[in-house]
């Protein structure tokens, strides 16, 4: 259940490191590229347009991840353990019941 708390925050953070690398694009292409005008557009669509793929790929890649998290059953939790031992001991009782009755 707290995994469903990272969702929305993990999407958030990968949005606002696409916000952050793609300024930071802006400023070193007009900066490094400022001559070629023509060129920093087209450098600039290029590299966006690959920024926006991987951007879309890494919050499909993290919505994967959690959701392979949240369906993870936890063996060693105390509350796994506490009724797996429960069950165990009903199954026990049954099979007892079974070979009792099967006895007679």
């Amino acid at each position: 259940k707290q995994l469903q708390l990272l969702d929305i925050p993990s999407i958030d953070a990968i949005s606002k490191a696409h916000n952050c690398l793609n300024g930071a694009l802006e400023k070193i292409a007009a900066k490094t590229l400022q001559r070629y005008p023509k060129m920093t557009g087209e450098v600039m669509k290029i590299a966006s347009s690959l920024l926006a793929d991987k951007t879309k790929e890494a919050k499909e890649f993290v919505k994967q991840y959690l959701a392979n998290e949240q369906s993870y059953v936890n063996t060693n939790h105390p509350e796994f353990v506490e009724r797996y031992q429960v069950a165990a001991d009903m199954f026990k009782e049954m099979v007892q019941d079974s070979k009792k009755s099967g006895d007679t």
